[in-house]
């Protein structure tokens, strides 16, 4: 993993993470329909691991648990550059 990563690079590792996928396998562009282990119970562990990396900050962000692609979350919640 690079020593500088973006804040979006940042946030596809964490999911992937999360997800137990292979660090890459997740785009902008993936969506809960088309990654299979991003069901309801993976999309809770990715709130978790977000709000463990963030340090509470996610709890304060509703669309974080509507979201239903990489790209409609923020890349990192208000307060937490």
């Amino acid at each position: 993993m690079p020593d500088t990563l973006t804040h979006e690079d940042e946030l596809l590792a964490i999911m992937c993470d999360a997800l137990t996928l292979t660090p890459g396998t997740l785009t902008r562009e993936s969506t809960r329909e088309n990654v299979e282990l991003w069901d309801s119970l993976g999309h809770l562990g990715v709130l978790a691991a977000l709000d463990t990396h963030f340090v509470g900050k996610v709890g304060e962000l509703k669309e974080m648990a509507t979201a239903n692609s990489v790209a409609s979350y923020p890349t990192h919640p208000t307060g937490a550059a």
